[in-house]
């Protein structure tokens, strides 16, 4: 991802004309369609000389542009329109002021990834689950056949989530190991069937409900962006010792900052469904009220946030240095000023 210092200003046609000289065959028509959906934002400045009126993109709209058709050409098959999205989102959460996306934009890239969940064939839902269930079910796994078929309807919105259902029916699969067989990391620092039953519930809660998820404030937004944004700071040391699982230490590997690009509509929603949920609420008691949601929205609860490109003091073969992503977070309730600081590898 580029970034830059200053802002320049351009033009509908003068985008075309950028993404033409590049290689990538565009249209009017597709840019207007990808600002319509969110994968562009709206023009940040407008003129009126004359007659009719003239519209201005920044620099860093021009790169998102440019970003996201780079990324289509590179796949294989073209990605689709909703697996686009996840990149504008991806730029707000983890990328703050250097990436240049609104949360305006945000909720709109996040509608078009809902629809187009429901334009997803049945066969390939169930394709990915089976894909995924082969890896990591246990040695005596049983009743596959209604996990797979439970999470078929979740994901072709025809049945509601229920997490108590879905836990049952993952319990059967993958906690199926034998008594006396070691446990490893992951399964000894969590109930696998009990911790995907909540976050799969918790994301299409949200998911399966447009008017509940976009009824929700825009300090729940940034409620949920602050607390994807701190999760590889708070886990970091869990996550050296999970990944060490032989069987499902996979999911607990390092990740760069591109690691994260297709995880970020998931994980975005994921936060949405604990916002909007009162099932779990640790900020009922009156010392956790700083994780309230409703705290941020009445703000009590103020963050700042501050992004940068730096330098690791090591240096890769030939002096050339190492980058990372800083993320510097303050987060403000009662005269009491916490700091956190992120660091996301490029490498």
């Amino acid at each position: 991802m580029t970034t830059h210092t200053w802002t320049i200003w351009y033009q509908k046609h003068q985008m075309l004309t950028c993404a033409a000289k590049r290689g990538f065959p565009v249209t009017e028509s597709l840019f207007d369609n990808w600002v319509e959906k969110g994968l562009i934002g709206e023009a940040g400045a407008r003129a009126w000389p004359g007659r009719g009126s003239q519209a201005w993109w920044p620099q860093v709209q021009l790169d998102l542009f440019l970003d996201l058709l780079a990324l289509r050409q590179r796949h294989p098959l073209k990605l689709r329109l909703g697996q686009l999205c996840h990149l504008p989102v991806w730029r707000w959460l983890y990328w703050g002021s250097l990436g240049g996306v609104t949360l305006k934009q945000v909720r709109r890239a996040i509608s078009t990834w809902i629809d187009f969940q429901h334009k997803i064939p049945e066969e390939q839902i169930r394709r990915d689950i089976t894909r995924a269930m082969r890896q990591y079910q246990g040695p005596q796994a049983i009743d596959k056949r209604a996990l797979i078929d439970e999470l078929a309807l979740i994901g072709t919105f025809r049945k509601p989530v229920e997490r108590d259902v879905l836990q049952h029916l993952l319990a059967s699969v993958v906690n199926a190991y034998p008594k006396k067989a070691a446990k490893g990391p992951v399964r000894t620092f969590m109930d696998v069937a009990e911790c995907w039953s909540l976050m799969h519930s918790l994301c299409w809660k949200v998911v399966q409900d447009k008017d509940l998820l976009f009824s929700l404030p825009d300090a729940f937004w940034e409620w949920a962006r602050f607390f994807i944004l701190i999760g590889p700071t708070l886990m970091d040391q869990e996550r050296l010792y999970l990944a060490n699982d032989p069987v499902l230490g996979t999911l607990f590997l390092r990740q760069t900052i591109y690691d994260l690009c297709f995880q970020s509509c998931h994980a975005l929603l994921t936060w949405l469904g604990m916002a909007a949920q009162q099932e779990l609420a640790p900020w009922r008691q009156h010392a956790a009220r700083f994780l309230d949601p409703e705290a941020w929205q009445h703000g009590e609860v103020i963050w700042t946030h501050q992004t940068q490109i730096l330098f690791s003091p090591l240096v890769l073969p030939g002096g050339k240095p190492i980058p990372y992503l800083c993320n510097t977070i303050t987060l403000s309730y009662q005269e009491i000023h916490q700091p956190f600081s992120v660091a996301l590898p490029f490498l």
